[in-house]
Formats: structure tokens, C-alpha cells, sequence
């Protein structure tokens, strides 16, 4: 007999190879060593494929659905030189993770589930837009519940401040135990411009049809064209951008996690969101159903304080994407 053919070896199961008795034994091990590694390897790359860029997933049944963004790089502020001082100067930015963000506004349906599971009290708003006397204007009763116009739950909520949009992300955070957050402004362009330069994701001017915005003249709702609301449009009402991001332009202005600065002098040029120094107002994008054209491009920018609520004051999210 060889010296270590006389070695025993215990039978068994594992992941379905059965083990057997034997020197024939330390091949079955190899072989249940490389079944495994080939499971595991199948398992992260389906993982993978789950979060590539453009990939969709809801990580709740009533959560809000996001897309996948890829990494990359971008020129943010005002590319056409027509834009507002606020837009400029224009900087190079990096986007160096992927990220997901929503596809969609979050819309009232989502919010009142938010609501009903905690009992959040979103008040009622500081003001609504008078068209008739073009101004915003105090108005009792109203809120996100009712923001002066007709809604259904498919709309994109309104009546909504930065400090409603960060109670409605944490609470999602802490329901997933996923990492919630608001964009940050430059991701947030980096989104809204869908891999262009021109004004607007569908093209160099504004069209009624692609995005629900006002009169060319500011400031007062419009319904032209394939743009049926003069209020706020059921989400995905448009075709999305190259990212399969639905709503960047016009229906509600969204609320980034930033500061405002009236100005790119000092922005972070890494997508980070830009929180130092004096911070009593937060920026808004994207523009309204109110608006005029200019106001609603990729560029476009507004800065209102935390606790302001107005009929044309709505939010997205995004997720931190961890290996």
C-alpha cells in the first residue's frame, strides 16, 4: 500500500455534491470548492447587473422608483450665455460613483403613505401663486393636501418645503436601511442635463412638448400642445431624458440639499453638495408649472428659505450606492 492511501475521509453534502469516502474524496472537495466559487461569482455579477447604470429597482413595495446613474463629467452653470448671474461662473464638475435617483417627482400618494405611517404634520403653505394679480399670496387651507388646484395621487406633491422633503427621505432611509438623501445641486444638473450641453434636455429652446411650464411670459400657468395642465402634470406625463429621468424641466421646483450662493464662485467641483458658511437659504431646480421658459432649463436656479411652503415647491431623491 502507498504511504497515505490508508487515509480516511468523512461523507457528506454541500450545496447539493455529495462528498464520498475515499481518496476519491479530495476531488469531490475541489470540485464543491469551484461550484461554490462559480454560485458566488453568478450571485455578484446578477448583483451587478441589478445596479448598472440605467437599471431601475424600488427597494420597497411603495418606495419610489430610482434609476441607476452612471458615473462621469459635466460643465455646470450657464453653457448658452444667456443664462442668469446666478448660473455662472461655469465649472467643470466630477460625478466619480454611480448614484440612483428617482425616476419621478415624489408624488402626493407617496407622500400621504409617509404621512399615514407617522403622522407628520407638512402644515399648510406660507403663500400660493395669484396669477391674476401675479403675485404669491397667503391663502387659508391651503397645503399639500390641497394646493389650490385639483391633484391626484399620481401628481407630483406640492405645498412643500426643504425640511417636509428631509423628514419624507429619512423616513424612507430608515424603512430600506438604505442611505436616502436629496441630491446634491451639481448632481442634480448633471441629471436634468441627460449627457447635453443645450439649454434643455430635448433641445436649444422649450417646447410644451416635453415639459409642463407656464406663459412665455412669466408668470402664469399654460396648457398648449401635448402640455394638457395648466397646474401640475401626473408624473412621467413626458418623455424621460437619456438617463430615464421623467420631470426635470417645469412641473414643480425640486429642493437639492444645498445652500444658496448667488453665485459658482467656490462651488465643490466633486457633485458634493455645497453646505459650508452662511446657510439661511436652500436651492430649488427646475423651474414650475408657474414659469416662464427661462426658468425652467438645466441651468436654471432658485433659492428660497428652509421653511418656505408654495404650491410649485415639490422634491426628488436620490440613494447613495454602496459596494
Amino acid at each position: 500500500m502507498k504511504c497515505g492511501m490508508n487515509k480516511t475521509y468523512e461523507s457528506g453534502v454541500v450545496s447539493g455534491v455529495e462528498l464520498k469516502n475515499g481518496p476519491t474524496g479530495r476531488l469531490d472537495s475541489v470540485l464543491v470548492v469551484t461550484y461554490l466559487l462559480v454560485i458566488l461569482a453568478l450571485a455578484s455579477t446578477a448583483q451587478a447587473d441589478e445596479m448598472a447604470p440605467g437599471s431601475t429597482f424600488r427597494d420597497c413595495e411603495q418606495c419610489p422608483e430610482m434609476v441607476v446613474i452612471p458615473a462621469g463629467n459635466f460643465i455646470m452653470g450657464d453653457l448658452s450665455g444667456k443664462g442668469f448671474r446666478d448660473e455662472r461662473p461655469l465649472h467643470d464638475v466630477a460625478i466619480d460613483a454611480p448614484f440612483a435617483v428617482g425616476r419621478y417627482e415624489v408624488t402626493r400618494g407617496e407622500f400621504a403613505r409617509f404621512v399615514q405611517a407617522t403622522g407628520y404634520d407638512a402644515g399648510t403653505t406660507r403663500g400660493v401663486w395669484n396669477e391674476e394679480e401675479d403675485k404669491v399670496e397667503a391663502r387659508a387651507g391651503v397645503g399639500w393636501r390641497n394646493p389650490g388646484f385639483s391633484q391626484t395621487d399620481l401628481h407630483p406633491v406640492t405645498c412643500m418645503n426643504w425640511h417636509d422633503a428631509q423628514a419624507y427621505v429619512q423616513w424612507v432611509s430608515r424603512e430600506t436601511g438604505k442611505p436616502y438623501r436629496l441630491l446634491s445641486e451639481a448632481e442634480w444638473e448633471y441629471v436634468a442635463r441627460g449627457g447635453t450641453r443645450a439649454e434643455y434636455w430635448s433641445g436649444k429652446t422649450a417646447s410644451h412638448d416635453y415639459a409642463n411650464y407656464g406663459a412665455d411670459q412669466c408668470c402664469k400657468g399654460l396648457a398648449t400642445g401635448a402640455d394638457q395642465w395648466v397646474y401640475t402634470a401626473p408624473v412621467g406625463s413626458f418623455a424621460a431624458n437619456a438617463l430615464g429621468v421623467f420631470d426635470t424641466a417645469g412641473n414643480v421646483w425640486e429642493s437639492v440639499e444645498d445652500c444658496w450662493y448667488g453665485d459658482y464662485f467656490g462651488a465643490p467641483r466633486d457633485g458634493r453638495a455645497w453646505t459650508s458658511g452662511y446657510c439661511r437659504g436652500r436651492v430649488l431646480r427646475g423651474g414650475s408649472w408657474s414659469l416662464n421658459p427661462e426658468s425652467v432649463s438645466s441651468a436654471s436656479r432658485g433659492g428660497w428659505e428652509p421653511g418656505d411652503r408654495n404650491n410649485y415647491f415639490g422634491f426628488r431623491m436620490a440613494r447613495t450606492l454602496t459596494q
